[in-house]
């Protein structure tokens, strides 16, 4: 009769543990922070999506309240020119008239270092957009100049970085994008009425 040896299986030793303990963290940290870059990738597309689905930024109008601005008079015309913006909100509807007079300005330095706005549409009618208007506005992703505004300031999107302009196909928003390299999306005119 044969004699039958059970060889026992080597008992782990304290290092064997500590390694095998190392690498389950090492794959749980790495599990962690794939699904995290995958949720920032997914919610910042979703973001994204919102101007590029739908056509031109249309963001909700908003209260004058959240504006500071002045009268301006020029030429016999009495107009608003937009000085600041103090409201809490991403998307920011400027209005086409405040007190009565119509928007035709948005001054230099506006919105500068403003890290909450992610979506500005400036109305039909402002003419003027100042330097450095969105200077260093690191959460801005897409504005909307109208084919109204026939001057840009040279810096009005330094240090702003992936920005998307929309606008009018031939407007001087077009040129001043392509003089800058800054994307830019252009619409017909019939396809903005």
């Amino acid at each position: 009769m044969a004699v039958r040896y059970e060889i026992e299986p080597a008992k782990n030793s304290v290092l064997t543990k500590k390694v095998s303990s190392l690498w389950s963290w090492v794959i749980i940290i790495i599990a962690a922070a794939t699904v995290v870059l995958i949720a920032r990738y997914v919610i910042e597309a979703a973001i994204e999506s919102i101007s590029y689905t739908y056509g031109p930024v249309q963001a909700t109008p908003i209260s004058e309240d959240y504006f500071d601005y002045e009268v301006t008079e020029r030429d016999g015309e009495k107009f608003i020119t937009v000085t600041g913006y103090h409201g809490d909100l991403r998307e920011v509807n400027i209005p086409a008239e405040i007190d009565g007079l119509k928007v035709k300005e948005i001054a230099r330095f506006a919105f500068m270092s403003n890290d909450l706005i992610y979506i500005v549409r400036i109305p039909e009618g402002v003419s003027f957009i100042g330097n450095m208007c969105f200077f260093n506005c690191s959460s801005l992703k897409n504005v909307y100049i109208p084919e109204t505004a026939n001057e840009i300031g040279g810096w009005c999107f330094g240090k702003t970085e992936n920005i998307t302009v929309e606008g009018i196909n031939g407007s001087e928003a077009q040129r001043y994008c392509d003089q800058r390299s800054i994307y830019f999306v252009g619409y017909s005119p019939d396809y903005m009425k």
